[in-house]
C-alpha cells in the first residue's frame, strides 16, 4: 500500500463576510508518487483547497472545520514558523500565471536560488543546482537564462523556470494550480509532459488543481471532482471519464471535445442539470 502525503478530512470554508460556504466537507487523499486530479468549473473550490494546503487563503476566507494532514501532521495547528519551513521546504507550489509569479525586477538566478540559500546552500552550489535544474526541465542555453529577466523569456521558459524553482528543494509534494492555463495548445502538452517526468524522476506527489478533463486524462492518475464547494465524483481517472457514477460528472464529460470520437460533438450541460444539482448541494 502506497504512503499518503496529504490526507483533507472534510474541510470546509466559509466566507468572512457573509458566512457564504466555499468548501462543504472535502475529503481526499494524495498517496506518494501519485497525481491525484482537483477538478471543477469556475467559482467550484478547487483553487482554494490548494491554497488551504499552502496556508496561503485569502484573509476573507477562513477554514471553518476539517483537517489537513502532510505526513501525518496537521498543517492547519503547526506553529507558523514550522508551517513555513515545512512549506518552504517539502510543498512547493506551481503557480498558474509565469509572468505574475516571477518578480519582473530580479534576474532569474536570483529568484532559482533564493530557497537553496535561505536552506543553508553556498552562492556557488546554490549556481550549480540552479543550472543543474534549468537542464533537467529541458532549458537550453541555461546560463544565459540564469542571467536573464523574466520578460527576455517566452511564456513557456517561464512556466519551466517555475516548475525548475519548485522542485528546487525536492519536496515531496507539489501543487500545480492550473499551470498550463495561460499556454497555447502545443506549449501545454510540452508542460505536461515536463511535469510528469520531474514527479518521477523527485518522487513526488502532485496535486493538481486543473478545469481541463483532457489535461486530467494526460496526466492524473486519480481525480476529484468539485461543485460548489462539495466532492461530486472521486476515483480512478479512467474509472471516472469512462464510467462516471454522478450524472454532473457525465454532463461535463458530454460538454468536452473528444479528438477520439468526433463524432459524438458536444453536448452543453442544461441549466436543469446546474440548479438540479446546486439545490442538492445547498441542502445536503
Amino acid at each position: 500500500m502506497k504512503e499518503p502525503i496529504l490526507v483533507i478530512n472534510n474541510l470546509s470554508a466559509v466566507s468572512d463576510r457573509d458566512r457564504t460556504p466555499i468548501l462543504r466537507q472535502v475529503s481526499l487523499t494524495v498517496q506518494r508518487g501519485e497525481t491525484r486530479g482537483l477538478v471543477g468549473e469556475s467559482g467550484a473550490g478547487k483553487s482554494t483547497v490548494g491554497k488551504a494546503v499552502l496556508g496561503i487563503l485569502p484573509r476573507a476566507v477562513r477554514v471553518a472545520s476539517g483537517e489537513i494532514l502532510f505526513q501525518g501532521r496537521s498543517l492547519l495547528t503547526l506553529p507558523e514558523p514550522e508551517r513555513r519551513r515545512l512549506i518552504g521546504e517539502r510543498i512547493a507550489l506551481i503557480p498558474q500565471d509565469p509572468m505574475t509569479a516571477l518578480n519582473p525586477v530580479r534576474r532569474i538566478e536570483a529568484q532559482l536560488t533564493d530557497g537553496l540559500r535561505l536552506a543553508g546552500a553556498s552562492a556557488s552550489a546554490a549556481r550549480t543546482k540552479a543550472l543543474q535544474l534549468l537542464d533537467e526541465v529541458r532549458i537550453g542555453e541555461p546560463e544565459r537564462v540564469l542571467r536573464a529577466y523574466p520578460h527576455e523569456l517566452s511564456g513557456g521558459m517561464r512556466q519551466r523556470v517555475l516548475i525548475a524553482a519548485a522542485f528546487a528543494l525536492d519536496p515531496i509534494l507539489i501543487v500545480a494550480d492550473e499551470p498550463t492555463t495561460a499556454l497555447d495548445v502545443t506549449v501545454q502538452k510540452q508542460i505536461l509532459r515536463l511535469i510528469r517526468n520531474m514527479q518521477a524522476a523527485y518522487g513526488a506527489a502532485v496535486l493538481f488543481v486543473t478545469h481541463d478533463l483532457g489535461v486530467v486524462a494526460q496526466v492524473c492518475d486519480s481525480v476529484t471532482l468539485l461543485f460548489d464547494g462539495k466532492v461530486i465524483e472521486d476515483g480512478a481517472v479512467a474509472e471516472v471519464l469512462e464510467a462516471p457514477s454522478h450524472y454532473y460528472t457525465r454532463a461535463l464529460i458530454g460538454a468536452c471535445p473528444r479528438s477520439d470520437r468526433p463524432e459524438l460533438g458536444l453536448r452543453p450541460i442544461s441549466p436543469e442539470i446546474v440548479a438540479r444539482l446546486r439545490c442538492e448541494v445547498a441542502a445536503s
